[in-house]
């Protein structure tokens, strides 16, 4: 609170930088307090940090089940193993940059009473850009390369493919781009009232409202054998 910051004015803050993914970024804060005298003080800061991080994600997605034993290349591979339908490659860089500002002010108008007002607002801008390689593992025709020895086959007794070489008929590669604002602000009232008797008072009320807007884009381009259904339906 202001008056816990002492009489006169009082500066203080700090300035240090984080490594992030793509580079050191800054973080500091600034608050700023003065006491005009026993009844009246105020206090305000600033603060600001960017932070930035780097994911690779590697995920599987089964649609219609795992595949143990009825697979494209059962009659080449005839040892049983799970494999998921896809695979997904997944590169995703995400940006925070948050802005926050506060001001309080502490007013005594008697020995007895205080009253303290204060407000905070944040700004936060997230801007989140994924791009992701999609390949058949089994769905789609996809069956192990069998017979070159340049490409050895390796699956454990679970069932667990260890190494391999995928045929794949189809591909698919996503890029996706989301921007999200959100602005919010908290007031802060508060009352105490102590006369050194045995009765005391305090009360307090808050009242935050908060906006967010996001913006995203997603772009899918696909690579797959398909046939064009001519004249009569015929394929």
């Amino acid at each position: 609170t202001p008056f816990a910051l002492g009489a006169g004015t009082t500066l203080a803050g700090n300035l240090r930088y984080a490594d992030a993914a793509e580079g050191w970024e800054p973080l500091g804060a600034l608050v700023f307090s003065h006491e005009f005298s026993e009844r009246l003080a105020v206090m305000a800061s600033v603060s600001y940090d960017k932070q930035q991080f780097q994911t690779d994600v590697l995920g599987g997605q089964t649609r219609g089940g795992w595949r143990f034993s009825n697979r494209n290349d059962r009659a080449t591979v005839p040892q049983n193993y799970f494999a998921p339908e896809y695979r997904y490659a997944t590169d995703r860089d995400e940006e925070r940059e948050r802005l926050g500002a506060s001001v309080a002010v502490a007013f005594r108008p008697n020995d007895a009473t205080e009253i303290e007002a204060q407000w905070f607002h944040s700004n936060l801008d997230i801007l989140t850009q994924e791009g992701s390689m999609k390949f058949a593992f089994t769905g789609e025709g996809a069956a192990l390369v069998t017979g070159d020895p340049s490409l050895p086959i390796e699956i454990d007794p679970n069932g667990v493919l260890i190494r391999g070489t995928i045929a794949a008929n189809s591909a698919e590669a996503i890029s996706f781009v989301k921007n999200t604002d959100i602005t919010s602000d908290n007031f802060q009232l508060k009352f105490k009232w102590d006369n050194g008797g045995a009765w005391r008072a305090s009360a307090a009320a808050a009242y935050s409202k908060a906006d967010q807007d996001s913006a995203s884009a997603n772009n899918d381009v696909r690579f797959t054998a398909y046939t064009v259904r001519g004249e009569n339906g015929v394929g």
